[in-house]
């Protein structure tokens, strides 16, 4: 188990690490292997071993960079579904004009025939947040209970 003095004597090493920067000090060389010593059976041990605040920190940045990840997958898609679908986006706000980017996003998505799960993991959402999209843009578009949206949104 690692001390607390040595895990202090370590947080910088810490936050390079999480933040996928290199060590300042020289590394450490495995026969065969290409990994840092922090990437062993002890870094889970280490982990726990950190304060609180640090455990928060950590997600937020893995949360960050989860975002930024999918924001730049889903500005590539708009460019390139724009580029194929021309006026699918001016079609569907002449139907229904309240319909926010996120919603066309959504509508995108499904015209391409993506699943809710794919859709929410593309966006960094939930499974039922993307549920409640498709709830709103129902409602947008002011479609009876009969029409399923996916065909709607394929003859758009």
């Amino acid at each position: 188990m690692i001390s607390v003095a040595d895990f202090y004597s370590n947080v910088d090493e810490v936050r390079q690490f999480a933040m996928g920067q290199e060590f300042h000090e020289e590394p450490h060389h495995y026969p065969g292997k290409r990994t840092n010593p922090f990437l062993n059976d002890s870094t889970k041990e280490i982990i726990q071993d950190i304060p609180k605040l640090y455990h928060i920190k950590f997600d937020l940045l893995k949360r960050r960079l989860k975002q930024q990840k999918s924001s730049s997958i889903l500005n590539e898609f708009e460019t390139r579904f724009t580029g194929v679908y021309e006026q699918y986006y001016e079609k569907l706000k002449s139907l229904a004009p309240e319909l926010s980017p996120n919603d066309l996003r959504i509508c995108a998505l499904m015209r391409l025939n993506i699943s809710t799960k794919e859709i929410a993991l593309l966006t960094n959402r939930t499974i039922g947040t993307v549920d409640n999209t498709r709830s709103s843009i129902r409602k947008k578009l002011k479609l009876d209970e009969e029409t399923n949206l996916q065909e709607f949104l394929l003859d758009v």
